[in-house]
């Protein structure tokens, strides 16, 4: 008899720890689903942002090409909009919490935790980067040439607007018009390969993984 109660103990005991461990396993993948809605919500920014950039460039692109050149004024006006970078910061908060706890041994579903480890630590890498090296670029290639040609005092930094009617351009020529086109076009080189593979590549990952979340543990 004792052993039979003692047996039925730990069985009631087990049972207990398996249904907080569910209970919290659901709380933790609503989290998670939340966390995943907003980087879904962020990518589709990211994507517009960028798609708005490379647009803009093709005017910029067309000013560099005419013949006569055309004035300061008109290509710094066109260029101030694209002084800009596109930082990159998913919400982390959940998957960060369950790794440093361990607690993402609660996800027993061997998929779904398979795809929530690649989803944070490979996507969020690569996105990481990608974005790293564009910024990196912007400063060190394109934000450098126009501290070295334009006065910023002329211009407003974040209201993309000249101050000026005769703005500088310090040593303009063929040659000095044709290293920024070239920055230009490799940056929005840059920016282009993030929105057609990594991020494109996430959005697919983050749909999937919404949706077995939302199967496993019922998700609202």
């Amino acid at each position: 008899m004792l052993f039979l109660a003692v047996t039925l103990g730990f069985f009631v005991e087990n049972q207990r720890e398996h249904y907080v461990e569910h209970q919290r396993a659901t709380e933790y993948a609503q989290q998670m689903y939340d966390d995943l809605k907003e980087d879904t919500f962020l990518y589709n920014k990211l994507v517009g942002w960028i798609d708005e950039h490379l647009k803009s460039f093709d005017t910029v692109n067309m000013l560099f090409g005419q013949t006569p050149p055309v004035s300061n004024k008109r290509l710094i006006s066109a260029l101030l909009p694209m002084r800009t970078t596109y930082p990159f910061h998913p919400k982390t908060t959940t998957f960060n919490q369950m790794k440093s706890s361990g607690t993402l041994r609660y996800f027993r579903n061997k998929e779904i935790s398979k795809r929530v480890i690649e989803y944070y630590d490979v996507f969020h890498a690569h996105l990481r980067v990608a974005f790293d090296y564009a910024d990196k670029f912007f400063t060190t290639d394109v934000q450098s040439f126009m501290l070295n040609h334009f006065d910023y005092n002329e211009s407003a930094y974040f209201g993309d607007t000249l101050k000026v009617d005769n703005p500088t351009y310090l040593d303009r020529s063929p040659k000095t018009d044709m290293l920024l086109r070239n920055r230009m076009i490799l940056y929005c080189s840059i920016l282009k390969y993030i929105v057609d593979t990594p991020i494109r590549a996430a959005q697919k990952r983050v749909i999937i993984l919404m949706e077995q979340l939302k199967k496993e543990y019922h998700l609202d």
